[in-house]
Formats: structure tokens, C-alpha cells, sequence
């Protein structure tokens, strides 16, 4: 199981728990201490700890599983890493054992100012750092002024842990300047595109 959440904001995780050997999800599940782990990357290692809450509760009797999940559990120091929650019925093999991924972003999907309102699909260019990884979070907008970031801003966006704008701008045919921006960063704004 995969999901995608927001650096560093407190939330609740829903997952299923499956019988073992069965694809039928487990109802009633005995779940202790132990039996849920979080693996993140910190300091330059994995970290593995028990999760603040160490044990999820189900919703109702669907074989569902809510797991609150602290704003520090969500923050690695690298987001080039997923989280894991590892699931593991330590006691015996009630229920099969499973990884939840989860990939964490600086920005919600909703966080988005304009997608833009053209005819035609543009995705800038995949921002990196100087080794070449993606980088996470960058402020990203295209205007129709050279000179002033300010001035005829078409569509902004953030760009994902793969270094790309989430959402594609969406653009009319002309020419455009992509402006970023991300605290220490120094990019050569603006870069000047021709979108046919």
C-alpha cells in the first residue's frame, strides 16, 4: 500500500489488516505493542521506532485500521525516502504481515495556486541540485514579463519528491518565464520557454 501526505502535519493512516493466507480482511485483529513500527530515514540512517500511538483501533468491525501518525513521525530528513510502517503480528500469524509506504511532499496537491487555463498541457523542466537529485517543494510559476516575477503570472505550482510540477500548467501558445524559487536555492530566474 502506497499514500502520499504532507511533511510534518499530524494525521490518521486507514489500512486494511488481511487474515492470514486469505485475501478477506481480518475483523477483531488482537493487536499489541510491537506489532507496528515506523522506518524513516534520519541523521543519514534508517531510524525504526514505535509509532507514538503503538496500537491502531479498527473502524467498527470492517477489518479497517486507523493509525494516527505524529507531525515528527512525518518528517524524515530526506524526502527522496519514503516512510514505512511496518506491520508485523508479533504474537503469532493471525494476520499477514505488510509495508505501508508512505511518500512524503513539502505541499498538498491543494496547496496549487493555478494550474492555468490554456489549451495545452506544459511541464517545466525537472528542477535538481547540483548532484543531480530532485529537488522537493520548489516554488514554481510561469509569467509573461521578463523582467518582474510579479507581472502576468499564467499558472504556479510546487514541484513533487521527483523534482516535477505535480500538476501540469496548462498554457495558451506563446512565450513564458519560469521563475523558482525555495529558501537556500540560487536558480537562473527566469528561464525563457516557447510553448507551441
Amino acid at each position: 500500500m502506497e499514500i502520499f501526505l504532507k511533511q510534518g502535519v499530524a494525521t490518521s493512516i486507514v489500512f486494511p489488516l488481511l487474515a492470514a493466507g486469505s485475501s478477506d480482511r481480518k475483523s477483531g485483529a488482537t493487536l499489541a505493542p510491537g506489532d507496528f513500527e515506523i522506518c524513516k530515514h534520519t541523521g543519514g540512517i534508517w531510524d525504526v521506532s514505535s509509532p507514538a500511538t503503538p496500537v491502531p483501533t479498527e473502524v467498527g468491525s470492517l477489518g479497517l485500521y486507523v493509525l494516527p501518525l505524529t507531525a515528527a513521525e512525518l518528517t524524515p530528513d530526506d524526502r527522496t525516502f519514503p516512510i514505512i510502517v511496518v506491520a508485523h503480528d508479533v504474537a503469532g500469524a493471525e494476520w499477514e504481515e505488510q509495508a505501508i509506504v508512505i511518500r512524503i511532499f513539502l505541499h498538498n496537491i491543494d496547496d496549487t495556486v493555478v494550474a492555468g487555463s490554456g489549451s495545452i498541457a506544459y511541464t517545466p523542466e525537472r528542477v535538481v541540485d547540483p548532484d543531480g537529485d530532485p529537488i522537493d517543494g520548489v516554488n514554481t510559476w510561469m509569467n509573461t514579463d521578463p523582467d518582474d516575477s510579479r507581472i502576468g503570472i499564467q499558472a504556479r505550482g510546487y514541484t513533487n519528491a521527483f523534482g516535477l510540477v505535480a500538476t501540469p500548467f496548462m498554457l495558451d501558445p506563446g512565450t513564458y518565464y519560469v521563475w523558482r524559487q525555495l529558501g537556500s536555492f540560487t536558480f537562473d530566474n527566469p528561464e525563457m520557454v516557447v510553448v507551441i
